[in-house]
C-alpha cells in the first residue's frame, strides 16, 4: 500500500464556508429532505451517535462535496498533481481502477490524466448524458493527447464490448465501485458495511475475472491540512473459491473493506450516506431507516 499526500489549503475555503453557513440559517425545503435522509442512512451505520454528531458529518459532507468541486477548478491544485508521482511498476498491466466517492474523489481522474495514464471512466448513462462535458472541462487541459480520455456509458447494451476493446487498447478502466444501483442491474452481491449487508454491483469483479486483469484500488483522502490518494495493492480475482464464497465475491468485499475502515474515521468524507438507503432496500432483509 501506498499513501501519497500533499499539503492543500483551498484558497476558496472562507468563501464556501461562508455560503454554508447562510444555506444552514436559512434552509431550502430540499437542503431540510437531504439532510434527514443523510441522518437516517448515517444513523444506520453509526447507531450508537447521538443527532449532534450526525448533524456534525453532515456539516462536514456538505462542505467536502463543495470543497470537491472547487478543487477541479484549481491552478495550485493541478501544479501540486502534475508533481505527484505515481509509484513505479505500480501498474504493471492494463487492468481496472477501483475508486469510491470518498474525498476529493474527482481529482483521481485529473491526476491520471497527468501522469500520462489513458483511461476510459465508467458511469450510469444519466450521470454521462447530465456530466460528460463537465468530465471533459476538468480533463482536457491535463491530457497528453485529447484520445487518451473517454466517458463509457455502464447501461449500454454494448458495455462488455467497449470495456473489453479500451483494455485491449491499453485503457485503463476507472470505475466508481459505489455507484448508484437500481431495480434492474443483475450483478449484485452483499457486502459489509459497518453494521449492515448492502447490496452493491459486482460487475467489476465480474469483469476482472472474464478479462483476467488486476484491479488496482485508488482512494481519494483528504484531513485538514492535505488531499492525496491511497493505492492498495493490485487485487487478482483468484481462481478458487474463498471460504465457501466465489471469487467474484470475495474481490467486492475486499474493495469495500477498504472503504469501511476510512469511514471509521473519516465518515463525514463519504457523499454516499446521502444514498445509502438505495443500497440498504436491496437486501432481502431490510433495514428500518426510520
Amino acid at each position: 500500500m501506498h499513501i501519497i499526500q500533499f499539503p492543500y489549503n483551498s484558497p476558496t475555503y472562507s468563501e464556501i464556508k461562508k455560503g454554508q453557513s447562510e444555506q444552514f440559517a436559512i434552509p431550502s425545503a430540499d437542503f431540510i429532505a437531504e439532510w434527514r435522509r443523510f441522518e437516517r442512512n448515517i444513523h444506520s451505520e453509526f447507531p450508537s451517535s447521538d443527532l449532534s454528531w450526525r448533524f456534525w458529518q453532515f456539516e462536514l459532507a456538505c462542505l467536502n462535496q463543495s470543497l470537491s468541486i472547487r478543487d477541479l477548478e484549481c491552478t495550485d491544485m493541478k501544479d501540486k498533481l502534475s508533481q505527484l508521482m505515481i509509484p513505479t511498476n505500480y501498474f504493471d498491466s492494463v487492468g481496472f481502477i477501483a475508486t469510491f466517492h470518498f474525498a476529493s474523489y474527482r481529482l483521481l481522474g485529473k491526476w491520471l490524466a497527468l501522469r500520462g495514464i489513458p483511461f476510459l471512466l465508467v458511469v450510469s448513462g444519466k450521470v454521462k448524458s447530465e456530466q460528460e462535458m463537465l468530465f471533459y472541462r476538468s480533463i482536457e487541459a491535463c491530457l497528453q493527447k485529447p484520445a487518451d480520455f473517454g466517458v463509457l456509458d455502464a447501461n449500454d447494451p454494448r458495455i462488455l464490448f467497449k470495456i473489453k476493446r479500451g483494455i485491449d487498447s491499453g485503457y485503463m478502466i476507472l470505475i466508481y465501485v459505489d455507484g448508484n444501483i437500481s431495480a434492474s442491474d443483475k450483478r449484485l452481491t452483499e457486502v459489509r458495511l459497518l453494521e449492515h449487508d448492502i447490496s452493491v454491483q459486482s460487475g467489476i469483479g465480474f469483469m476482472a475475472n472474464w478479462l483476467k486483469v488486476p484491479v488496482y484500488p485508488i482512494l481519494s483522502v483528504r484531513d485538514r491540512d492535505n488531499v492525496g490518494f491511497v493505492l492498495h495493492d493490485p487485487l487478482l480475482v483468484t481462481s478458487d473459491f474463498v471460504n465457501g464464497e466465489d471469487r467474484v465475491t470475495v474481490l467486492v468485499k475486499k474493495l469495500y473493506s477498504f472503504l469501511s475502515n476510512l469511514l471509521q474515521d473519516e465518515p463525514g468524507m463519504w457523499e454516499n450516506w446521502f444514498y445509502l438507503d438505495e443500497f440498504l432496500l436491496h437486501n432481502d432483509a431490510r433495514v428500518s431507516c426510520k
